[in-house]
């Protein structure tokens, strides 16, 4: 199965990804997860619930929100284990909201992968969205045995505080600012103070043929944050000299927000799409060199401009899915106070038949 949809609660969702799993040939633990594949050799999930308030909805009254925490390990058991902490886990956040729709793809002929996108309403916007994924990086030829991960987006879709314009939270900072993206890591800001202090990435690379050296860079065989991963996403909205891991921006890579490079093309009208790759540092110095060990796949960013959520796109045979990174409007809404926005900031996916 390469796609599949549905609805209902947080746990109808992960049965229908289990589910999705265990046709793509995924191997479960006594029906269940943990569930395993190939170089994906473990992963599971679990929940948590945090009290916050909601100023979208009940005015600054507080709520029980509930997070999803998902992760990889070496083992389902070591998966397991991984899932029960934040550290060593990605998380997702809207899941105490009733899923409208969710939408479910992968494609095992390209390489042992689940994405997941899940479409809510906070109440007062029926219109925003969820990520979720996890299985191995597409290494585009590389002879490295594997890279597995797993992405949340920890974006809330709801306003908990006064933050709006250059200090805006997650809830209405789309691709900028001081908010965590899926599909990306971390390493655009030195000493960053996120306002959603959740994970969005956890990796690990495999020990069979290892793609980074032994020593003087992240472990090998064990599970890795976002810190070492660049942003390939955002760039740090103040000065380039706190940028990391170049000091200045002559010297750094110029990914600063690929939305300039995604909107629709002024000749044709036509979506451009971005390819989201993984980028490893070797430490967040000025200094540390760069390696690249694939990409995410099947999955592109783009922008939603002249496009609704949930369209399709077709490129010759193949079709791409586009939906908001949070919740589209015009980016003219984007980091205003109580406004739930990420701009036009969007991912396409591959749908495979």
């Amino acid at each position: 199965m390469t796609y599949s949809t549905g609805s209902g609660d947080y746990n109808a969702l992960m049965a229908a990804v289990l589910a999705h799993a265990v046709t793509d040939g995924w191997t479960t633990t006594t029906g269940n997860w943990p569930i395993s594949k190939g170089n994906v050799r473990g992963v599971d999930w679990a929940t948590f619930t945090a009290t916050e308030a909601d100023r979208t909805l009940l005015g600054g009254a507080t709520k029980t929100a509930r997070y999803l925490r998902i992760a990889v390990g070496t083992s389902t058991a070591n998966a397991t284990t991984n899932v029960a902490a934040d550290a060593t886990s990605a998380q997702v956040a809207n899941l105490e909201y009733v899923l409208t729709s969710w939408h479910i793809f992968s494609d095992p002929s390209l390489c042992d992968h689940i994405h997941v996108v899940f479409n809510f309403s906070n109440g007062i916007n029926s219109d925003c969205y969820g990520h979720f994924s996890f299985g191995e990086l597409d290494k585009h030829g590389m002879a490295h045995t594997a890279i597995v991960y797993a992405i949340g987006s920890p974006k809330r879709g709801y306003s908990v505080t006064t933050g709006a314009g250059s200090t805006c939270g997650d809830w209405n900072g789309g691709c900028y600012g001081r908010t965590l993206s899926p599909y990306t890591g971390k390493a655009y800001f030195s000493g960053a103070t996120f306002y959603n202090s959740r994970n969005n990435l956890v990796w690990i690379a495999d020990p069979t043929i290892a793609p980074q050296p032994a020593s003087g860079w992240a472990a090998i065989d064990a599970v890795n944050g976002n810190t070492l991963v660049l942003n390939v996403i955002q760039d740090d909205f103040s000065s380039s000299s706190s940028i990391s891991p170049a000091s200045t921006r002559s010297s750094e890579p110029s990914w600063s927000c690929w939305n300039q490079f995604t909107t629709p093309q002024p000749y044709s009208g036509a979506i451009s799409m971005g390819p989201l790759p993984f980028w490893l540092l070797q430490s967040i110095t000025t200094s540390s060199q760069i390696m690249y060990l694939g990409a995410f796949p099947n999955v592109r960013i783009c922008s939603l401009e002249s496009y609704s959520p949930q369209a399709i796109v077709t490129y010759g045979a193949e079709e791409w899915m586009l939906f908001p990174m949070l919740r589209s409007t015009a980016w003219d809404q984007m980091q205003i106070l109580d406004v739930v926005s990420s701009g036009r900031s969007g991912y396409a996916f591959k749908k495979v038949p």
